[in-house]
């Protein structure tokens, strides 16, 4: 059989065969995508149920879990106040017996049970005691009373603050008008704990005697220590269990989600809305305790126990997840509960939206399944058509031919490049088989061209390569630098060559303890002369300035040797720069180089420029001249060379000194290490691509200074708004991490002087009584690196008062022989480090500070 017809006939058989398949895979893959989308979509259904559960619980149970943690957390600061509350009240009790000399006799309004209390401190006497007999202490005492009044009036959450002596009687504050009632201190838990245990002490949940529900106390003993150690009473902040409910209510979990308290024995104190106990006979506090309920007991034996977790469990006959998180301070436990079913609903609703919209899309998609059939048999018949008229058509033409030219491409794919391919058809087949021989002709002749060419440029490129890591190791590029030794700066640098090795050159090393040098260097020409240059030039600088020679002198030794035998007539431009550390004073020298950024601290970046000397290697008798300026901390030194500001985009448009300084201005607070490459980047960015003509290379140098912050808020000189200074001043202990203690102090001393400027700095101009005027306070935390320091200060427009100029009260007179006020400054002058005066401008300040 003839090719022509062995090839028409394989051609309209694969034509056929392969419409035949076509068709077959075509409805056979159109029915399994039917089904396989039928099915996914009823799978994605569920699917999406099960991942939107999964993540809606995730997502829920990650939130009750931080809400229980938070607010455990917000609890037991609460608590510590208190705790701190009730400490200064015993301290200050103890205080009063301790030096009794040094107190007036305070006698307080005497109470009678079933009375209502007056709004300040009173004296309650316990029954038996006979009043007389303790008159002299209960007056001693009352000098507490200002402390109870003070705190009741801080600590909203204290509704009594009391304390009870040994000799029988009660001094207190309530934060709210309740009935006295008739009772002994001595003989409650609180008072025994308390006196046991010889410091702080929690009740458990007690039924408050007046009847005000619900409540525990934080006790603390007081001593008389003149004479020895001698138990006098116990100081007691109680707080009512249904103030936690400011607390617990103010943190929402989803629309069905509650908080709940539990104490130590397990019992339910409190959930969201409501207190969970009662008060039983005999003052028996009585609610559920999950100990002793089967369903709950498991979760109740961890939050007893004091851990924090999760869990999956069934309250009051519904599911539910619990998180839970311990109260330290009491041994209580918090929980955070919601329904199971407020989490799985959302996820429900989408599997049955998915399903709906499933049944709608199979009807649809049938329909076009049909129309598409149709359409693609019709387009297969047409295609065999076609194939068929151009199979005989072309066939005859095409296959003797290609035959001959496909056995020579096989030849010279094999290797044989002398293989000619002889076609006389007066046709393309015929042309393209005059190209295809020419092709080969040529095909030799390059390959022999590439195999020379490749040999000497691998050559080359290994040793550009070696050139470039040889310069590249001999520059420091650690940073930050010198690890293992405390700086005083901060520095960065960075290099771009224009080829593979550069002329350009940084340096930086210390000369001794003192000294320190910085160096910015640019060598005439590129590539490997360049590199070589500048090696010599670099180590000759390095060793003369490192003998400790004068920099004006070393540099003219450097010159001297490098135009000798200088046959290439190279030359370097050098800026070289000795910071003396201890008084921070730069001298420098610059060698024909492009003028550095300043920028002092606050300031703006500017230019040093200064008359430079003749570059380096050019002649042999050049004298330099050092010049000096003084740094601070703070302030910033760039060094350059001009592949920066000769950086040209596509028209040739150099990047210039300006926009080198504007762009500098932008980000002089960032860190070198992130100002450096965006400066790199935005010189890239300029040029748009255009090639770069010369190396780019860049230092920047910043002196340390430590970080300081201060905030400013005006109050009216009014009494009332001490606790919104307080609060401004509780924000930025708590940003400086300052302890319990010295906060204490730190507020104690705030409240005294803000006080004091109420009272008494307008109280001879009546146009600017009443809280009319203005107190300015600013506040602000350092963190050096060894440790804190708050500085606060009080300015007033009022009368000049300077504290420091008036003698303290002696403590030690008789009480009738001292002068009355002047403790609340002696506090503050005992308990801060710092404290200075001054006025100016009509203005009074007074300047406090406190470090840890």
């Amino acid at each position: 059989m003839k090719l022509k017809t062995r090839v028409l006939i394989q051609t309209l058989g694969a034509s056929l065969a392969f419409i035949l398949f076509l068709s077959i895979t075509f409805f056979v893959t159109v029915a399994k995508i039917r089904n396989s989308v039928l099915v996914n979509s009823e799978e994605l259904g569920d699917s999406s149920a099960g991942i939107s559960a999964y993540a809606l619980e995730e997502q829920v149970t990650d939130k009750i879990a931080r809400v229980a943690q938070d607010m455990a957390l917000l609890l037991d600061e609460r608590l510590i106040k208190i705790e701190n509350h009730t400490r200064t009240t015993a301290d200050i009790a103890g205080s009063i017996y301790t030096h009794k000399e040094a107190w007036h006799p305070m006698p307080l309004p005497y109470v009678l049970p079933g009375s209502e209390p007056p709004e300040g401190p009173y004296l309650h006497i316990a029954p038996g005691v006979e009043f007389g007999r303790i008159r002299d202490e209960t007056n001693l005492a009352g000098n507490i009373g200002d402390m109870l009044r003070q705190i009741t009036v801080i600590d909203r959450g204290i509704t009594t603050s009391t304390i009870g002596g040994e000799s029988g009687y009660i001094i207190a504050m309530d934060a709210y008008p309740w009935a006295s009632a008739d009772f002994d201190p001595r003989l409650f838990s609180w008072y025994h704990g308390a006196k046991e245990k010889g410091n702080l002490y929690w009740t458990g949940v007690y039924a408050d005697l007046r009847g005000r529900g619900p409540a525990i106390s934080c006790a603390m003993p007081f001593y008389d220590t003149s004479n020895g150690k001698v138990f006098k009473g116990v100081a007691r902040s109680t707080v009512m269990l249904a103030d936690f409910s400011r607390i617990i209510d103010s943190a929402g979990v989803g629309r069905t989600g509650y908080l709940f308290l539990l104490d130590q024995s397990g019992l339910k104190l409190y959930s969201s809305g409501r207190l969970e106990v009662s008060i039983g006979e005999g003052g028996l506090v009585e609610g559920v305790n999950f100990l002793k309920e089967p369903k709950l007991r498991s979760l109740g034996l961890s939050m007893t126990l004091g851990a924090a977790g999760m869990t999956e469990l069934e309250m009051d006959g519904t599911p539910v997840y619990a998180a839970y998180a311990p109260i330290k301070t009491l041994g209580w436990s918090l929980g955070v509960a919601i329904p199971v079913q407020e989490i799985s609903a959302p996820a429900m609703l989408i599997q049955e939206q998915i399903r709906t919209i499933t049944n709608e899309a199979k009807t649809g998609m049938d329909r076009y399944i049909l129309l598409l059939a149709g359409f693609i048999g019709l387009m297969l018949m047409a295609s065999l058509c076609v194939i068929a008229f151009f199979s005989i058509k072309f066939t005859a033409l095409i296959t003797g031919p290609i035959l001959t030219l496909n056995e020579g491409v096989r030849e010279v794919s094999g290797g044989n490049l002398n293989r000619e391919v002889i076609i006389k058809t007066g046709d393309e087949m015929e042309q393209l088989a005059s190209s295809f021989n020419a092709m080969t002709g040529r095909l030799r002749e390059h390959i022999e061209e590439i195999a020379a060419a490749t040999a000497e440029k691998e050559r080359m490129a290994t040793e550009l390569d070696v050139a470039a890591r040889i310069q590249t190791s001999m520059l420091p590029n650690e940073f930050p630098p010198f690890p293992g030794r405390k700086n005083e700066f901060d520095l960065f640098a960075l290099i771009n060559p224009a080829r593979e090795v550069g002329g350009d050159f940084y340096d930086f090393f210390y000369i001794n303890d003192d000294r320190f040098a910085v160096i910015m260097a640019d060598v005439s020409g590129k590539g490997i002369p360049a590199a070589l240059f500048m090696a010599i030039t670099r180590a000759l600088i390095k060793n003369q300035l490192q003998t400790g020679e004068d920099p004006e002198l070393a540099l003219e030794n450097i010159n001297r040797q490098l135009c000798d035998n200088n046959i290439a007539d190279m030359f370097v431009t050098l800026w070289l720069g000795i910071l003396e550390i201890s008084r921070l004073r730069l001298e420098y020298i610059n060698a024909g180089h492009n003028p550095p950024l300043l920028k002092h601290a606050g300031g703006n970046f500017e230019f040093l420029v200064s008359p430079p000397d003749l570059v380096l290697a050019a002649m042999d008798d050049t004298v330099y001249r050092r010049r000096e300026i003084q740094l601070a901390k703070g302030d910033t030194l760039f060094l350059y060379t001009d592949g920066i500001t000769e950086a040209a985009d596509s028209s040739g448009k150099f990047y210039g000194k300006e926009r080198l300084r504007q762009f500098l201005d932008s980000g002089a607070e960032l860190p070198l290490q992130e100002l450096l490459p965006r400066l790199l980047a935005d010189i890239n960015a300029y040029a748009k691509g255009a090639e770069q003509s010369d190396d780019i290379t860049m230092l920047g140098f910043r002196l340390s200074e430590a970080k300081s912050t201060m905030r400013f808020l005006t109050l009216r000189a009014d009494a009332a708004k001490l606790d919104a200074l307080l609060a401004f001043i509780g924000r930025e202990l708590d940003k400086g991490g300052c302890p319990e203690k010295i906060r204490g102090q730190i507020e104690l001393a705030a409240e005294e002087i803000f006080v004091n400027i109420t009272r008494y700095a307008y109280k001879n101009d009546p146009e600017k009584q009443g809280g009319g005027f203005e107190v300015t306070v600013a506040c602000g935390v350092e963190t050096p690196a060894e440790g804190s320091l708050m500085t606060l200060i009080f300015a007033d427009r009022g009368e000049p008062f300077n504290p420091l100029e008036h003698d303290d009260p002696d403590v030690n007179l008789p009480l009738d022989d001292r002068q009355v006020g002047g403790l609340g400054l002696l506090i503050v002058k005992r308990t801060m480090d710092i404290i200075r005066y001054d006025y100016d401008d009509g203005m009074n300040r007074l300047i406090i500070k406190k470090s840890w």
